[in-house]
């Protein structure tokens, strides 16, 4: 059954027994906290916090209903409300693996990166299996580059790997950074090394694709070609492992192959799509709100006569790309693409320990994602101009 059908189906049997034709049950928060936990494990987050705030409001210290409602805000995207909760969790006990990670992942949600960190590193003192160890590290690297501090990701892997030699995730992580700097054997290895150890994970296989031309007798192709054709991979990773085995096809010259992958993957991807006008259209209005015509008047004939380099500043889809390919267009200018080196410096400049905005015009909630998803960067060398 689907997600959705077994979302009706609670709410078909298991809400009115207990809301209607049981009443007698609001004595039991034990209930109401069961209740939220099946919604919240066919991720119908917002119906779980119904169930899960009676559940509080009867037992304010029942340390499960605690740690369910603040998933449940964390599903819903509440962060603020989830941390709340979370922290109420650590309050009654400290040492609760479950809070702990809960709480890494909120911060890093919300953008706070530096505590998320720090969380995420205790986490990984308290849980056991290599799993959840794995997932800790990762995010801790997320949070690193999210950061800026790309610097900082390598050394950790190695040490995270020296004591954890058979972690997927984190081996992955270290061929993607391998592969960055064009040291593509050492990657591929890397790659191989996590398929070995979790052969399901798509991000490994995408990223091994990345790097590597496929040939016909590949023994990793025909292995990740029998696994698709088994329908082993998780329905969100069945698209991704589509779209890889396209580019493996025309590698190999197997056009006829090539759309047969491509097109299925494309239709799972869109089914999985999301798409909400009144979320773009909120995003634009907030890109108004925080570029408005103040703004540009306040620093109307800024800029630097010096002769290098031209930053190029825009809006997604505003021409920043056609602007830089028509002033490269000149000799002695050269175009520099879409920079990310300049990430790092730019947000440990403007933001907090915990990665909020300093700059008055920002506001105090938008995080270095936010500025990221609604305005880029490129630069070109070679003449006296600075372009905003």
């Amino acid at each position: 059954m689907s997600g959705t059908g077994l979302r009706k189906q609670a709410k078909k049997t298991a809400g009115p027994s207990i809301w209607c034709a049981q009443p007698n049950l609001t004595r039991f928060p034990d209930a109401f906290n069961n209740l939220g936990r099946a919604y919240i494990e066919i991720e119908a987050f917002e119906d779980a916090l119904v169930p899960l705030k009676t559940a509080i409001k009867l037992a304010p210290d029942l340390l499960a209903a605690n740690v369910n409602i603040a998933e449940a805000y964390l599903g819903a995207k509440e962060f603020k409300a989830s941390i709340e909760f979370y922290d109420k969790a650590v309050s009654i006990k400290p040492d609760l693996p479950e809070a702990i990670s809960g709480l890494a992942m909120a911060h890093k949600e919300e953008g706070a990166y530096r505590s998320a960190i720090e969380y995420f590193q205790r986490a990984m003192e308290l849980v056991a299996d290599e799993t959840n160890r794995d997932a800790c590290a990762v995010s801790i690297v997320d949070c690193l580059q999210s950061l800026g501090e790309n610097d900082d990701v390598m050394p950790f892997i190695e040490n995270f790997l020296a004591e954890n030699p058979h972690s997927p995730s984190v081996l992955g992580r270290k061929g993607q950074e391998l592969g960055r700097s064009g040291r593509f054997d050492e990657a591929s290895a890397c790659y191989q090394q996590s398929t070995s150890l979790n052969p399901l994970e798509s991000g490994i296989w995408i990223g091994l694709s990345l790097i590597r031309r496929w040939t016909a007798d590949d023994p990793l192709l025909v292995q990740v070609q029998d696994l698709f054709d088994r329908g082993e991979f998780a329905s969100e990773d069945a698209a991704n492992i589509g779209f890889m085995l396209g580019k493996a096809m025309e590698d190999i010259k197997d056009h006829a192959r090539v759309f047969p992958f491509l097109n299925p993957a494309n239709a799972r991807f869109r089914r999985e799509f999301v798409y909400s006008t009144a979320d773009v259209e909120a995003d634009f209005e907030s890109m108004q709100q925080k570029y408005s015509a103040e703004v540009y008047r306040d620093i109307a004939g800024a800029g630097s006569r010096d002769s290098t380099p031209i930053f190029i500043l825009g809006l997604p889809r505003s021409g920043t790309t056609l602007m830089e390919q028509i002033i490269s267009n000149h000799p002695d200018v050269v175009g520099g693409g879409e920079v990310g080196a300049f990430s790092g410096p730019l947000m440990r400049a403007i933001t907090d320990k915990n990665g909020k905005f300093l700059c008055a015009m920002l506001s105090t909630q938008t995080s270095w994602n936010e500025l990221s998803g609604i305005a880029s960067i490129r630069f070109a060398i070679g003449l006296p101009i600075l372009s905003m």
